[in-house]
């Protein structure tokens, strides 16, 4: 290593030393750097009593390190794909065009973002259930330091069925706009039936309605009742494709008194992972 002082006057500017390199850093190595006590300072007579250490790491040849759906791993349909570098890729250099997948995705659209250790390319797009895909990842893709990927690399992947689903879209509590018919929606993925339980209940019955949602168990250890009178139970089937969000209706008029009043809805999907 040789030494470089900077020459500026500015006491500030002072108190750091810069390091030049007479031969090339080895690649991908952990490196030591130490400044041996004894060190002097330009503030008094007194020097460093221990050896102060840095420890750094020089980046290694560019190369892919994580992709979705490795052998082993459960992949459902999503809208986004990431795949993982160990350097950052160069994002103002990037062109979309050095990354391809087949068969088309709709409303596809690749670009660098940050992953779990460095930035790397997510693919957004709306991937098909049960479908093998293949990405190409051109030679020409650099990292931000200039190195280029070097080989064009393919990879597989195929995305499975995704996983039962149950949702309201909104919080536990929902109130009915008085403007549209009574009617609650919820939402399923890959749900055949939903059974629905209609309950009437009073202002009154929150706190024991909190206490029910709550999770806590009975006095008698069994699992907590929700409160309120049962007016019926209703099968309900989602009409959808497989693998894909289904918006499903529940009409609720017939249970309220003039468009009014206060119900529990429960919903359980025929499926036990919803």
């Amino acid at each position: 290593l040789g030494t470089y002082a900077p020459p500026l006057t500015d006491s500030a500017a002072q108190e750091w030393l810069s390091l030049r390199v007479v031969e090339p850093l080895p690649r991908d190595a952990d490196l030591q750097l130490t400044v041996k006590r004894g060190a002097p300072s330009a503030e008094g007579a007194r020097t460093t009593e221990h050896d102060q250490v840095l420890r750094y790491r020089t980046h290694g040849p560019f190369k892919l390190v994580h992709a979705p759906c490795e052998p082993g791993q459960r992949c459902e349909p999503s809208s986004s794909f990431q795949f993982e570098f160990n350097n950052d890729v160069d994002v103002e250099g990037f062109k979309k065009e050095w990354v391809t997948v087949s068969p088309a995705v709709e409303d596809y659209l690749v670009s660098p973002a940050p992953g779990r250790n460095a930035v790397g390319l997510r693919l957004n797009g709306r991937f098909r259930a049960e479908t093998e895909y293949t990405v190409l990842l051109s030679d020409q893709l650099r990292d931000k330091f200039g190195q280029r990927l070097g080989q064009l690399t393919r990879y597989r992947f195929t995305v499975g069925s995704a996983t039962p689903r149950l949702q309201l879209d909104g919080s536990s509590m929902v109130v009915l706009d008085p403007a549209l018919p009574p009617e609650l929606l919820f939402e399923t993925i890959n749900q055949t039936e939903v059974t629905a339980r209609i309950l009437r209940v009073q202002a009154a019955d929150w706190p024991k309605y909190l206490e029910y949602t709550s999770g806590t168990p009975a006095a008698n250890g069994k699992p907590a009742t929700p409160p309120g009178q049962l007016l019926a139970t209703e099968s309900l089937q989602p009409k959808g494709p497989a693998d894909e969000l289904v918006c499903t209706r529940l009409a609720l008029g017939k249970y309220l008194n003039d468009g009014k009043g206060h119900l529990i809805v429960q919903l359980k999907g025929k499926r036990s992972s919803s």
